[in-house]
């Protein structure tokens, strides 16, 4: 590129671009860059402005901002301004930028076109949309090459209708704000950092972690009604210190665990989970798990929890209904021996059934190693035998039969 510079401009005034050409002094011809002022690229009320800043200040309470060309990679940042709600309309276009788009009022980002092919995009190591009140996305599509900072960072309340996103790095992280999100395509090496998400639909992708649920220290509460996780390698779910509840959805992992419990709870009321490992707890206490509904298929184990590290708090895991498949084996558990730390297979009830839920393993439906396990209804089903090891409770009155 002909330029008078050479690297990255990333800041000037505003409604401006720059503008790079030649001239010849003395016979020598030098390349030279200049500030011009911008054409019109987005309207409000039928009038054109240069620039964001110009069409958020002449709304005085509410309106909408709308492109009506792509301009120039913008250098300047955006800031929707607390009791303001302004809806941005991409109508189609892209807005590229070098600065954040930060909200303080209300943000409404939606792309009423017919080609739905509005954008917004970066290329730099930034936050590109930050929320710090209350914003909604219908529609569009966001995009962001750099591997640092986020496509979005929301501190404040989002609710995501749909939207078509793609980045490198985490592509979302979540705050204190409750984040709701009904649909939408989402793929990136890590998706989301989630704190208060509520997720009713979509299709999360990503090379590593999809979903990372929770932090230390904080208060974390995930509900998942629906939606497909996807991981080539990592996990579809991580849990980390959070609780996380599972209505349904398919989560799976192409080269790891389905779903990992670092420390946590975990409740799965439907769905499907699919990986080399279904379930895992990654060797830490303070892991529950509860099923009363699943589809679990492994290539090797559909649930492993065993205890490598903690002080022996509790690892509670009740599997109260579902199918459980693995290539090896439906269940393993090693060291789960404190009172606190236990299997339960099925509901302790009057009434017996032999069929829900079902653990099956290529070899062992369940394999225990000093675990206490107890088994109250369902069945176990391996090639080698129902179950391996010791189990330490069933039902008065009642006896296995192998």
């Amino acid at each position: 590129m002909v330029a008078g510079y050479y690297g990255t401009i990333t800041e000037i005034p505003d409604a401006t671009t720059i503008i790079n050409d030649s001239e010849t002094i003395d016979d020598v011809v030098y390349d030279i860059s200049y500030l011009q002022e911008q054409e019109d690229f987005v309207e409000v009320d039928g009038v054109g402005y240069n620039s964001l800043a110009k069409a958020i200040t002449v709304i005085e309470t509410s309106g909408t901002m709308k492109l009506t060309a792509t301009p120039e990679i913008q250098k300047v940042a955006v800031n929707i301004p607390s009791g303001k709600e302004i809806t941005f309309d991409l109508n189609g276009y892209t807005y590229s930028t070098t600065q954040s788009i930060t909200n303080n009022g209300t943000l409404i980002i939606d792309d009423l076109s017919n080609s739905q092919k509005g954008t917004l995009s970066t290329e730099e190591n930034i936050n590109l949309i930050v929320n710090n009140s209350n914003m909604t996305i219908n529609s569009g599509n966001i995009q962001k090459t750099s591997s640092q900072g986020y496509a979005i960072t929301t501190p404040g309340t989002l609710s995501i209708k749909n939207i078509n996103l793609q980045s490198s790095g985490t592509a979302i992280l979540t705050g204190n704000g409750q984040v709701t999100i009904d649909d939408g395509t989402f793929k990136s090496d890590n998706v989301m950092q989630a704190y208060k998400v509520t997720i009713n639909g979509g299709t999360f992708e990503s090379t590593g972690t999809t979903i990372t649920a929770g932090a230390k220290y904080s208060s974390n509460n995930i509900i998942i009604n629906g939606g497909n996780f996807k991981s080539k390698t990592g996990n579809a779910i991580y849990l980390n210190y959070a609780t996380v509840t599972i209505n349904d959805g398919n989560f799976e992992s192409e080269s790891g665990t389905g779903i990992m419990i670092f420390q946590g709870t975990l409740n799965i009321n439907g769905g499907k989970v699919k990986g080399v490992n279904g379930i895992s707890n990654d060797g830490y206490d303070l892991s529950v798990l509860t099923i009363e509904d699943v589809d679990i298929e492994a290539s090797n184990v559909g649930i492993i929890f065993n205890r490598k590290y903690g002080t022996g708090a509790n690892i509670n895991i009740s599997l109260l209904g579902g199918k459980i498949r693995g290539g090896v084996y439906g269940v393993q558990l090693s060291n789960l021996s404190n009172a606190n730390q236990y299997l339960m297979v099925g509901e302790k009830k009057e009434e017996l059934n032999n069929v829900n839920p079902s653990i099956i393993g290529g070899s062992y439906g369940i394999y225990n190693s000093a675990s206490n396990v107890k088994f109250y209804n369902g069945v176990l089903k391996g090639t080698s035998a129902g179950y391996y090891g010791t189990i330490t409770e069933i039902p008065d009155a009642t006896t296995i039969i192998n």
